[in-house]
């Protein structure tokens, strides 16, 4: 490109890329919904590189073997909202 009489260049750059912010795993948690913990220890614990998103089940108050047995039915469905168009390396249910 001439203007006013003088050559315009861009420097030549080297460029260099990370390995990314999640590097080492993107994971999955399905938690229900009346636990009050989980998500503090999932992303305390999450070690550098690893991702984590979580989405929660609906349950009752009461946790019992029939309460949690229920959630089979909206588990796929929890499963497709983790992270939409990227899919966790492993989806964990707690």
């Amino acid at each position: 490109m001439r203007r006013s009489g003088h050559d315009v260049q861009s420097i030549p750059r080297e460029v260099h890329y990370d390995q990314g912010t999640h590097w080492r795993a993107q994971l999955g948690f399905i938690v229900i919904s009346t636990d009050l913990v989980m998500e503090e220890n999932i992303f305390r614990l999450a070690p550098e590189g690893v991702g984590t998103s979580i989405t929660r089940l609906k349950t009752a108050t009461e946790c019992t073997v029939e309460s949690l047995s229920a959630h089979i039915e909206g588990m796929a469905e929890a499963a497709s909202i983790l992270q939409p168009g990227v899919r966790p390396d492993v989806v964990c249910y707690g």
